[in-house]
């Protein structure tokens, strides 16, 4: 008796498995931008700098960078390619505000804002949270 599997079935539900995962993999990135940004772990050193925001809260450190919300609000999820996609935040304010909050400024006067790289959590994580996808597709599908 023949032995037989259907590999080129699985090879065909396999094919768009990298289209699937990266399409996840940025779903799953999106959302931890959000939550960074909501996250209460950043710093903001210095009695001087503790912050009356525009809705009235008091707050120090560790702190959100949510603030009126602007920020999270902008965030802007542009597909490129089928392969490309930019993330794109403002801060509702213009570019300089994201970058800002992101990267931190020294003014000419002196005035100092700590860079909060809400950012960096996800582009570390993103590696593993890809290799977790495939191996599930690839036992899903293959």
């Amino acid at each position: 008796m023949p032995v037989q599997d259907g590999i080129s079935n699985r090879l065909v539900t396999l094919k768009g498995a990298f289209g699937r995962v990266f399409e996840e993999a940025m779903d799953w990135a999106d959302e931890d931008f959000q939550e960074e940004i909501e996250a209460i772990e950043w710093d903001w050193k210095g009695e001087e700098y503790q912050t009356v925001r525009k809705n009235g809260e008091i707050v120090t450190e560790p702190r959100n960078i949510v603030d009126t919300g602007d920020l999270r609000n902008s965030q802007r999820r542009e597909n490129q390619t089928a392969i490309t996609t930019d993330f794109v935040w403002t801060g509702g304010d213009g570019e300089e505000y994201a970058s800002i909050v992101h990267d931190g400024y020294v003014g000419k006067l002196g005035g100092r804002y700590p860079a909060r790289p809400f950012t960096d959590n996800a582009i570390q994580e993103l590696p593993s949270i890809v290799e977790t996808l495939l191996v599930r597709e690839i036992v899903t599908n293959g």
